[in-house]
């Protein structure tokens, strides 16, 4: 072989290494490219997974305070008229009374009001020691300031209206009894008298009342 053969040989045998060596450059380059590749995809899938968020709970509004609704007004009703109370109770009137006749109104401070109080005590109660110191309290104070007075008071006038009191009584629902006559008949001054109708008396027997201090007290009584 000439050496013009062993030149072209030689030159051959490079280029050839040099195309291998190319191939295997590009070959580990291709490698090297998908070794990063997969690299990268491991890693992003050994990521750990985000938490996940907790749910987002909608916080209710709250609620609107619910008006009281009122009580329905409830008309007030008109108290039950109980019993009447006796007449005796009632206002003194702005003038004495007058009325002839049967009479059932009996005004505090009139001497109608007196009477009825004094026919209450011998009527209403049962115990006679507290019946006659009920009677003996609406007298005038001569009639019961002294002892002998209290007895004279307790013996005739007391014994008498006591066992007498219930024939002058009319009607007991209401209470009402029969006036006959006044003196004066206007019923003002310092004494009145009052004659009342009795069941069991033939004529209309009275009772005297006098004023004091504002006060009817009873002066003499023939009931």
């Amino acid at each position: 072989m000439d050496c013009r053969q062993k030149n072209t040989m030689r030159s051959a045998c490079l280029v050839a290494s040099i195309v291998a060596v190319t191939a295997a450059a590009r070959a580990v380059a291709t490698l090297a490219v998908f070794t990063l590749s997969c690299s990268g995809a491991a890693t992003k899938d050994a990521s750990p997974v985000a938490a996940a968020e907790p749910p987002t709970v909608a916080t209710p509004a709250p609620a609107e305070p619910i008006a009281a609704t009122p009580a329905p007004s409830v008309a007030a009703e008109a108290p039950t008229p109980s019993r009447p109370l006796p007449a005796v109770d009632a206002p003194a009137p702005d003038r004495m009374p007058t009325k002839i006749g049967e009479v059932s109104e009996f005004a505090v401070g009139t001497p109608d009001g007196t009477l009825r109080q004094a026919l209450r005590c011998a009527l209403e109660i049962a115990n006679e020691s507290a019946a006659f110191d009920c009677y003996a309290a609406l007298n005038v104070s001569t009639n019961r300031d002294t002892d002998i007075a209290l007895a004279h008071l307790r013996n005739y006038q007391w014994k008498v209206f006591r066992q007498r009191a219930s024939n002058y009584v009319v009607n007991s629902q209401p209470f009402t009894i029969k006036v006959t006559r006044r003196d004066p008949e206007s019923g003002d001054g310092k004494h009145v008298k009052i004659f009342l109708w009795g069941k069991a008396r033939d004529f209309p027997a009275p009772i005297t009342l006098q004023k004091d201090g504002g006060r009817w007290w009873i002066y003499t009584n023939s009931l």
